[in-house]
């Protein structure tokens, strides 16, 4: 929480957030997996091996991969489609709501951030099966 507290407050010029409850939208569920490792590339691969034995065992599991959201909107910010500017604070008390991110209940003192708030399921899945079915170098 430290950490993301300075982070917020740095000098960085744009600064954007994906809480989890934007990228708890998308949790990758066996019939997703089945689909993307049915392409067989290096990295579907990589991610049978990795993920194949927790679907295996729980065919109700199901897997969030956050960073991959953040990841896809590097390459196609169009799979985000509500962001708002908010002036955000992290909780750095320690108690219930340590580390718990809210919106300041004073925005004349902390600067707004781009705060993702909805996601274009599909199309983000459309990437990320696209980006993992490449195939690798030759």
């Amino acid at each position: 929480p430290e950490a993301s507290a300075t982070v917020l407050r740095a000098p960085i010029p744009n600064i954007v957030m994906f809480g989890l409850d934007v990228t708890n939208q998308a949790p990758l569920t066996k019939t997703v997996f089945d689909h993307i490792v049915a392409t067989d590339t290096p990295l579907t691969r990589l991610m049978h091996h990795d993920l194949g034995p927790r679907f295996d065992s729980d065919l109700s599991a199901t897997v969030y991969i956050w960073d991959c959201i953040t990841a896809a909107w590097l390459i196609d910010a169009s799979i985000i489609t509500v962001s708002e500017q908010l002036p955000i604070t992290v909780d750095t008390q320690f108690g219930p709501t340590y580390g718990a991110t809210a919106i300041a209940p004073h925005a004349s003192t902390t600067r707004p951030i781009e705060v993702m708030l909805d996601l274009d399921v599909d199309r983000f899945f459309r990437l990320y099966e696209e980006l993992l079915g490449r195939p690798g170098p030759q």
